[in-house]
């Protein structure tokens, strides 16, 4: 849950930074609710670390800062 998370925070990371070229071939990212009640679960908190964790590194990585 940690890696798909990542995953869906980098694409997110990369769309919002307007570098979305070459993402056309995804579906998309997991709907926002898909964790939804499932947060105090260990899946759930992996999700979501690996997602914030995936949307930081992406911006460190592209020298364009974090999002708050």
């Amino acid at each position: 849950w940690y890696n798909r998370g990542y995953a869906n925070g980098m694409v997110k990371a990369l769309r919002d930074l307007g570098q979305a070229d070459g993402l056309e071939r995804l579906e998309g990212i997991d709907p926002a609710d898909l964790i939804a009640g499932h947060e105090p679960l260990p899946w759930g908190k992996a999700y979501r670390h690996g997602f914030e964790m995936g949307e930081r590194e992406t911006h460190e990585i592209t020298e364009q800062g974090t999002r708050a």
